[in-house]
């Protein structure tokens, strides 16, 4: 029989729920078709606070937010898994003290499809705020960015750039995907290219970036002298923000 071990060997049955409750860093617990827990790990004690004994015979459902639980998802997660034998979401879960976290999770159909499934989440809360955290100053750089007179843009350590302010695109005509890598040494005058790029490799020794050069200007193709300046954001390996100034 599949359940019986073998030579001192334990069973699946044993080495299955001997791996779930090793895995303390990770929610594991199972349901049945009609979403009912019937298996429940430390790891899913720990993270969403409920006692095994609180659990098991109640609705997996109790651990998604009331608004989601609104919108179907406990049950387009299991149909999903049902069809592709396995549902992965990221999403605010909820704890037994109503405490959120956002969750990385996977809901898979176990084998034997009259068993149900198990589902495996992680608490990435730490990971998702600091995500979210990177966007809205990405906004607000890009808010100031734009609203400034300046030339401005960004660009990898060595001069390669990343991005540029619509007003470098309007000031020397080059779109984005012509100013991007060196395209942008496109609006330099030539005499200058030389220097410009020189001063990107001293750069990457001094952390800070000076040069005076000519940039074209596309309403009638007049050179005029700019100064630029550059310093790393933050880390090692960010990109400057550089800015143009008449």
């Amino acid at each position: 029989m599949s359940g019986e071990s073998v030579e001192g060997l334990p069973s699946k049955e044993d080495l299955f729920e001997l791996i779930i409750e090793s895995s303390s860093h990770f929610a594991i617990f199972t349901m049945d078709r009609s979403r009912t827990i019937t298996s429940w790990n430390t790891g899913a004690e720990r993270l969403f606070g409920y006692d095994q004994s609180e659990v098991l015979g109640r609705s997996a459902d109790l651990i998604f937010t009331l608004e989601d639980r609104a919108r179907g998802a406990p049950a387009h997660e299991q149909a999903t898994a049902l069809a592709n034998g396995r549902a992965a979401d990221e999403r605010w879960h909820e704890r037994k003290d109503r405490s959120r976290f956002w969750a990385s999770g996977l809901l898979m159909r176990l084998k034997e499809a009259e068993f149900g499934f198990v589902k495996i989440t992680r608490d990435l809360t730490t990971q998702h705020e600091a995500t979210q955290q990177l966007q809205e100053r990405e906004e607000r750089f890009r808010l100031l960015a734009t609203s400034i007179p300046q030339l401005v843009f960004l660009t990898r350590p060595n001069g390669d750039r990343t991005w540029g302010s619509p007003q470098w695109i309007d000031f020397t005509g080059l779109s984005l995907n012509e100013s991007l890598g060196l395209g942008w040494l496109e609006a330099i005058h030539p005499d200058d290219r030389d220097a410009t790029q020189n001063a990107w490799r001293e750069a990457q020794i001094k952390r800070e970036y000076y040069i005076e050069h000519r940039v074209r200007r596309r309403a009638d193709g007049e050179y005029l002298w700019h100064q630029t300046r550059a310093k790393p954001i933050e880390g090692e390996n960010s990109p400057p923000v550089i800015g143009l100034e008449q």
